[in-house]
């Protein structure tokens, strides 16, 4: 299988922040963010997947990360957002990103069986480093269809084969160099072996090692072509030639489980192989009671990067020295593990204490982070119940608020608190509705204010709000969504008092304000609660008087009445306001007939 890993390194300049518990303490504390603000913990991750030699856009293939997944489309592109990020901290974070390949549709479609060739099912990742102080990361992915073949002939430093020689296929791509691919051992009289249905567009390198481990050799393809045939005998250029001289430094070529795997609670084996035998000798073979010893340089700590402490566990090497398990014989639920391996690793300036039998250093490994960790987290908690929102001051909502109130009761098995999505849907596109995008979270109170409330964002367009709410459980699993709470503009705008301010015919006009001119028959003006839809505002019939001829909305909420004949305001007058008068969200004036029959006075 082709095995390797992205690795987010998250800074502290990145600005955001770690979902808590994200490979760290399961059982830490949540704080609350302030009530008016949507804190940001989480970061999108985007790009796109493309065929390795061809450039073509992969649609279908689905891309996951274990916390989040997306599936790309018929241009590639894909979008993972809200992936839970780290700041303040320069420790690297990896996540591994599994590329699954059944589904792709185009260019080749992998869910007929008889396609031929085709991309591979699986695939995993490269590194890659988002931009500092960024709130998303751009990585791009290639993946190759299984159409080349290598093939070839071991030989020593005489050009003579060399027979049940060992030998690796590894990936050559920067970033990834060293990740083991498959394995293959060479014909026992002949030397030949070969290697069918190898990704094209890859770079690749063989290494071989004769069957007593004392030769030991390499050579690199360079990047393979779709369908490419690359022979590698004896006589080529290029050839795997085994030589006496053991200059190649071991490494560790796979680690289980898998960095950031999220696996069940209990007993648990941590096994690094290595690519060949580690020489035994004071330091390798583990013995807690010696000071510089291996036992001491493996930290495995439980709840926190480096935390105080060393979690019990043994060590043992297999048969032929090549594989070390890491045992720890009992691990809870929900709880975050780290195997440091930096002590024993490589340095800037030497190799790692680990020796293979010709005394080459332990060089870097392209399965452990930049730091030389392997973490895990084991799962097992309780399943979070989906809880259920209402807001106390909903129905007392008008145009004018600007917060809301969320609450529900605390949900079984929250234990790590709650995510709060929000949706928005404008007036102006009624049928349209911007999707649930996570607004703040995790918090750990049953209550929400959100004091970013805007009903009447301009004065011809209303907004409504609806939010949902998961519950997160101790593995930081989302429950299933809660009810939909809809926030809206419910309270019918109403007349404010019972009389308009009059303005007698040769008064200042209350309409025409620049130049500054005289009203002919007099206007009367009327004021309401909140801001009034235009057209609804300046209907005619929505007026019931004697000689109303126009009704001009002057501010979001007055209106101004012209008569077509003069008017006086010495005398109490009657105008009745129709029912037909609709606030910007549509709804209508409020108040009963008498309470609509207003007067004006000068």
């Amino acid at each position: 299988m082709n095995t390797s890993h992205l690795n987010l390194f998250f800074r502290g300049s990145l600005a955001v922040t770690l979902l808590a518990g994200l490979l760290g303490g399961c059982g830490g504390a949540i704080p609350t963010p302030a009530s008016n603000t949507a804190t940001t913990t989480t970061v999108t991750l985007q790009g796109q997947l493309t065929d390795a030699v061809s450039g073509q856009p992969i649609a279908g293939a689905k891309i996951e990360i274990g916390v989040r997944s997306a599936t790309t489309d018929a241009n590639g592109h894909y979008e993972l957002t809200n992936v839970p990020a780290n700041s303040g901290s320069t420790v690297s974070r990896d996540y591994q990103a599994t590329l699954t390949l059944t589904g792709v549709t185009s260019p080749i479609n992998m869910t007929n069986a008889a396609t031929s060739p085709r991309y591979p099912d699986r695939k995993f990742a490269m590194p890659i480093t988002p931009a500092a102080g960024a709130a998303a990361a751009n990585h791009d992915f290639k993946v190759g269809k299984l159409s080349a073949t290598i093939s070839g002939v071991v030989g020593d430093s005489n050009f003579l084969p060399v027979g049940s020689a060992s030998i690796e296929l590894q990936d050559n791509t920067p970033g990834m160099v060293g990740t083991l691919i498959r394995t293959s051992t060479s014909n026992a009289s002949t030397g030949a072996y070969s290697f069918v249905n190898v990704e094209a567009g890859m770079d690749y390198k063989l290494v071989g090692r004769s069957s007593d481990g004392l030769k030991r050799g390499n050579v690199t393809t360079g990047k393979l072509a779709d369908n490419q045939l690359l022979s590698l005998t004896l006589g080529a250029p290029a050839a795997l030639l085994l030589s006496g001289a053991d200059s190649y430094s071991p490494r560790i070529i796979l680690v289980s489980p898998d960095n950031n795997a999220d696996i069940a609670p209990g007993a648990v084996n941590v096994v690094l192989t290595f690519n060949e035998p580690i020489k035994q000798d004071a330091y390798s073979i583990p013995n807690a009671s010696v000071p510089n010893n291996i036992y001491h340089d493996i930290n495995v700590s439980y709840g926190g990067q480096k935390a105080a402490g060393n979690f019990a566990h043994t060590l043992s090497w297999n048969a032929t020295f090549d594989v070390l398990t890491i045992n720890l014989p009992s691990t809870g639920v929900s709880s975050k593990f780290t195997v440091d391996l930096s002590l024993l690793s490589p340095t800037a300036t030497a190799l790692g204490k680990l020796k293979d039998n010709a005394g080459n250093g332990l060089e870097n490994s392209p399965v452990l982070t930049a730091g030389n960790l392997l973490a895990f987290t084991t799962n097992g908690g309780a399943v979070a119940i989906a809880p259920v929102i209402l807001s106390p001051n909903a129905a007392g909502l008008d145009s004018n608020a600007t917060s809301v109130t969320l609450d529900w009761l605390p949900a079984t098995g929250a234990t790590k608190g709650y995510n709060i999505y929000r949706s928005i849907k404008t007036s102006l596109a009624p049928g349209i509705a911007q999707p649930f995008v996570l607004f703040t979270g995790p918090i750990a109170a049953s209550s929400y204010i959100d004091t970013t409330l805007n009903l009447l964002p301009t004065a011809d367009a209303a907004q409504s709000y609806a939010y949902r709410v998961t519950s997160i459980n101790s593995d930081l699993i989302e429950s299933a969504p809660s009810n939909e709470l809809l926030i809206s503009d419910v309270v019918a705008p109403t007349v404010v008092g019972t009389a308009g301010v009059c303005v007698a015919p040769g008064g200042t006009s209350m309409t025409i304000t620049s130049p500054v001119t005289t009203t002919t028959n007099g206007q009367v003006k009327f004021t309401f609660s909140e801001a009034l839809a235009v057209t609804a505002a300046e209907t005619l019939a929505n007026y019931t008087g004697v000689n109303i001829s126009a009704a001009k909305l002057t501010t979001p909420t007055t209106v101004v009445l012209d008569f077509s004949a003069p008017i006086t305001c010495v005398n109490t007058n009657t105008v009745v306001l129709g029912v037909g008068i609709t606030d910007v969200a549509g709804k209508a004036l409020g108040g009963t007939a008498a309470q609509r029959m207003v007067t004006y006075l000068p």
